[in-house]
């Protein structure tokens, strides 16, 4: 998992507000985790998600298309 890939959730995130379905953008990889996260997500619904790295790859998939939000 790259910054910037667009992902996709693919179910609901038990500990925050993401639901299954809402797309975002890959932050932060935290090289020294914070709080035990690894990776910030940016969903553009607004809500910021934090994830473990194995727990990113379970629940995200890549977007191969982009479509720009203006």
């Amino acid at each position: 998992m790259n910054i910037g890939n667009v992902v996709e959730l693919k179910r609901d995130n038990i500990y925050g507000i993401g639901k299954k379905g809402d797309e975002g953008v890959v932050l932060y990889k935290l090289y020294k985790p914070v709080d035990d996260y690894e990776y910030l997500v940016r969903l553009y619904n607004g809500a910021t998600e934090a994830f473990l790295e194995k727990d990113l790859q379970l629940v995200v998939k890549t977007l191969d298309k982009v479509n720009f939000r203006w």
